[in-house]
């Protein structure tokens, strides 16, 4: 999901600046981090992952509504993995309804 506001705190996506996303991304990889080397079982790492995900997605929105092509900076990401000698096993594609 691309979150919009949570209405039990109040909190606005919005509004978002680098360094909320930079902060969070901070929090949300420590949590990371606490899981693996806890060894937590399996799905609560997979809820820590999936919230860096989410702060992913916080910061290319943010690179969006700055001007960027989302699109091309996966192209240009790819092509980066690529010339670094990786090879495509699947392709996730991600669709904004």
């Amino acid at each position: 999901m691309i979150l919009d506001r949570n209405v039990k705190t109040s909190e606005n996506n919005d509004n978002d600046s680098w360094e909320k996303i930079s902060n969070k991304l901070e929090e949300e990889y420590l949590e990371v981090r606490e899981a693996i080397r806890e060894r937590s079982d399996k799905l609560h790492i997979a809820e820590e992952l999936l919230d860096v995900q989410q702060v992913v997605i916080r910061g290319l929105i943010l690179l969006a509504k700055e001007g960027f092509d989302i699109n091309k900076l996966f192209s240009r990401h790819n092509k980066k993995l690529v010339n670094r000698g990786w090879k495509e096993k699947k392709i996730i594609n991600i669709f904004i309804k």
